[in-house]
């Protein structure tokens, strides 16, 4: 085995000199290395791999180390059972497309088609810095060299890796390199969509295409923002795989990691994530901050008594290329990591207590039902080597368990939200039914009753229309008192006075890392800041909210209670049908998760809007944060003044890269976002209500019972087409 000398020296772009001083090795020693005369010795190869981040199959020619210690990644098939439960209710739901007429069973029908197809495959996503081994990591989870891993130090496109089944027949080629589609970066979750794919791309061929586009060469490469790359691969018959731009990449792949962590793109869903940063330098403060802001859209999918996946168990922080730490000395690995966990999890405490809250993810806990602190983390931090069971067991263990659960976890859930929306079809596909019996045989009654609605209605639109001029009123009121609120705690907290004491307070010094620490601190207490006083107006608009649907219930239905006809109309329902339609939530997300999963699923709910909806209400506002001072600041030399001179440079950085203002911009978006929402829903629940009234009046005239007769046929067979309906079990 000979040192691959010309590769090392093209790696780093030196010379042969240049590397001698570089690994401390002499010329002479070298170019015997070169020839295979000397034996590179394990000192010598760590020293080469820590200084060039290179592994060792790329340091020695014709590598052989410990093939037999190889990891494989082969989980067992659980996705299959989900894939042939969706496949089949598809097909029955094909058939009541095809044959029912009725547009309120037609509009059922589509909610659970909808809700059948926000079943998939969970997606593992990769992230951290350039230059951390995202693609060698990826190429043995895959089981074999697929992506080309030199180009992961300039990439700047998300490439999106599935199983070669999943290929739509349209797409021929094995690869397809996307461009934007108006400001939104390309939208995975319509890959099957033929039209939308092929107004997007920019080039197809294989998988050479990924190095010309993800490094920046070829013509079109500056407009490419997203590839998808269907291959054969035992994991990726469980999870998709996606690989996001690092972070350090170039601002064009900033942009795009923020929009897909940050911006928190329905697309772009963490199911689980794998953070990577080189063990030598193991989880830097720009690591930190980055973390925080891929934490603010990681699914909560454990859920206290409903399964068994772990705190956190979705998240995993790898300390990759393990082996350049003392040749993977384990103990000292072990130290790092504790030291990091520390660095990492501190400023989440210190945010914590000065906001009185008991966990260090507040948002998540609230979704999940479990605490977080500093175990919780640890418990998630792991080594990895390509090719040694020593330093990936515990990561090889932990993931293969997970990836082999999740999709038992989603399919449950599923099933759930699949009856509950069922359920609801059915019974008032049922009160329907009762309701036209009852307008058939109590023609006189069902007439007195549409008077009376009538009559009322003039003066329930005015009530209505002020309650709903109220509550809009309300949701300026939040948004100015959290603009408001915000920035008085912002300038209060960014003065030399306060920073200062926060620096006596912990008991800090001018070296690096509590300079970092520092920095940290900031950031993370001025984030939960800003959640709290957002999830706190929140709680109130969805309370606003329960008290409009409950007069609007109340005023147009009072009169039922006295009669023996029962109108089939829940105001509840078509407010939160119509809100999930419109996509942009704001706080509407929090009135849903607490209040209308009942009503369609939270699985519906979540899968449908593309993240946890609490996660949702905040998730962007952390990440304007994060995005706006993710930066390596100075650091600042031990003088007298070191303190200040600190403390100055945090205060300009944050004024340099306007964190104020991105926030209040952030937060007015927020609820202008809401009062959009609000007012969609609300107008739906109107227009629904005025179609209703249309359809009693015809039912009302005598000439009109043989055409209702027609409609209680169909109305009977879509009854016995929803109970018939083929519902999986649980698993």
């Amino acid at each position: 085995m000979a040192l691959n000398v010309e590769k090392i020296l093209k790696h780093i772009g030196g010379s042969l000199e240049e590397l001698s001083e570089l690994v401390n090795i002499s010329v002479e020693d070298l170019k015997e290395l070169e020839t295979g005369n000397r034996k590179l010795t394990d000192k010598e190869l760590i020293s080469i791999m820590s200084k060039t981040h290179l592994l060792p199959e790329e340091i020695i020619s014709d590598y052989t180390g410990a093939k037999e210690d190889k990891v494989i990644y082969e989980p067992s098939y659980t996705w299959s059972p989900s894939k042939k439960a969706q496949n089949d209710l598809k097909e029955y739901i094909s058939e009541g497309t095809r044959f029912f007429k009725r547009k309120d069973v037609k509009k059922s029908i589509q909610l659970i088609d909808e809700c059948i197809a926000s079943l998939r495959k969970p997606k593992i996503s990769f992230a951290g810095q350039t230059d951390t081994g995202k693609s060698t990591m990826i190429n043995c989870l895959l089981g074999g060299e697929n992506l080309p891993t030199h180009w992961t130090p300039t990439t700047s496109i998300a490439v999106y890796i599935k199983h070669i089944d999943d290929k739509p027949e349209f797409m021929t080629e094995p690869v397809w390199i996307f461009a934007n589609d108006g400001n939104e970066i390309w939208d995975e979750l319509r890959c099957n969509e033929q039209e939308y794919c092929e107004r997007l791309v920019i080039a197809k061929g294989d998988l050479e295409l990924l190095g010309t586009f993800g490094t920046h060469q070829g013509g079109q490469a500056e407009n490419a923002t997203a590839a998808v790359v269907y291959i054969e691969s035992p994991i990726l018959k469980n999870c998709d795989i996606v690989d996001l731009p690092g972070f350090a990449a170039s601002e064009k792949g900033d942009d795009a990691i923020h929009y897909f962590v940050a911006k928190g793109g329905k697309a772009q869903l963490v199911d689980i994530l794998i953070y990577l940063s080189r063990a030598n330098g193991f989880l830097q403060s720009n690591d930190i901050y980055y973390l925080n802001t891929c934490l603010n859209v990681l699914k909560p999918i454990e859920k206290k008594g409903r399964n068994d996946i772990k705190k956190l168990g979705n998240l995993f922080i790898v300390a990759a290329q393990a082996n350049t730490v003392e040749n993977g000395n384990v103990e000292t690995l072990t130290q790092i990591m504790d030291q990091q966990c520390k660095a990492l999890c501190r400023p989440m405490y210190e945010a914590a207590m000065n906001h009185d809250l008991h966990s260090y993810l507040p948002m998540r806990s609230r979704v999940t039902g479990y605490a977080y602190g500093k175990d919780e983390f640890r418990a998630r931090f792991f080594t990895y080597e390509k090719d040694s069971k020593r330093l990936c067991k515990n990561f090889h263990t932990d993931l293969m368990g997970l990836i082999e659960l999740i999709p038992d976890v989603y399919f449950n859930e599923f099933v759930d939200a699949l009856n509950k929306k069922v359920e609801y079809c059915s019974s008032s596909t049922t009160k329907k039914i009762d309701e036209f019996l009852m307008a058939i045989e109590e023609q006189e009654e069902y007439r007195k009753l549409y008077d009376e609605i009538c009559n009322k209605e003039p003066a329930r639109k005015v009530q209505t229309e002020e309650l709903k001029r109220e509550i809009i009123n309300k949701i300026k009121d939040y948004k100015t008192d959290n603009k408001r609120v915000f920035s008085k705690h912002f300038d209060e907290y960014m003065t030399k006075e306060n920073l200062l004491q926060i620096i006596e307070n912990q008991g800090l010094t001018y070296k690096k890392e509590d300079q970092n620490l520092f920095q940290n601190i900031v950031y993370t207490d001025i984030q939960m800041y800003c959640e709290k006083i957002v999830q706190e107006k929140s709680d109130a608009y969805s309370k606003e909210v329960n008290k409009y649907l409950d007069f609007f219930e109340e005023s147009t239905l009072r009169g039922i209670k006295k009669s023996k006809v029962k109108l089939c109309f829940d105001v509840k329902d078509v407010f939160a049908t119509a809100t999930i339609g419109f996509g942009i939530l704001g706080a509407s997300a929090s009135w849903l998760a607490t209040f209308g999963a009942s009503f369609v699923g939270a699985y519906f709910i979540e899968s449908v809007i593309g993240m946890a909806p609490l996660l949702a209400m905040i998730g962007t506002i952390g990440g304007i944060i994060a995005a706006a001072v993710l930066v390596i600041l100075t650091i600042i030399s031990f003088t007298v003044t070191w303190k200040n001179d600190l403390v100055r440079n945090t205060i300009n950085q944050y004024k340099k890269k306007n964190v104020k203002e991105e926030v209040l911009s952030g937060i007015e978006k927020y609820w202008n976002d809401t009062k959009d929402s609000f007012i969609y829903a609300s107008e739906e629940v109107e227009r629904e209500w005025r179609e209703k009234i249309v359809i009693m009046e015809r039912t009302c005239q005598e000439a009109n019972i043989p055409e209702l007769k027609k409609d209680l046929k169909e109305l009977k067979a879509a009854f016995d087409f929803f109970e018939k309906m083929p519902l999986p079990e649980k698993r």
